[in-house]
């Protein structure tokens, strides 16, 4: 006949950890979400795509600091004609 696991060798849920915890509430969270994404699904997109262009956008600019810091300027080019630069006066 089967017995069950002796209690020193199950894992111990006693001692949560901080990541456990941040997992925990990042579940409930995505899921509190989905449920308002579900039931308003026009601002629920648009919502969901401004956090992905915020992102995105914040990404970017995490690339761009380093070069901004050295050079003291940041050009570019938003059409084939036009070409602007930014520069940092201290």
């Amino acid at each position: 006949m089967h017995k069950p696991p002796a209690p020193r060798d199950r894992p111990a849920w006693n001692h949560p950890t901080w990541s456990g915890i941040l997992v925990g509430y990042a579940m409930i969270t995505a899921f509190l979400l989905s449920l308002w994404v579900v039931s308003h699904p026009v601002m629920g997109t648009l919502s969901i795509a401004a956090v992905a262009g915020l992102a995105i956008g914040a990404r970017r600019l995490y690339r761009v600091v380093p070069s901004i810091s050295t050079c003291r300027r940041f050009t570019f080019c938003p059409s084939r004609d036009v070409q602007v630069t930014v520069t940092v006066c201290v």
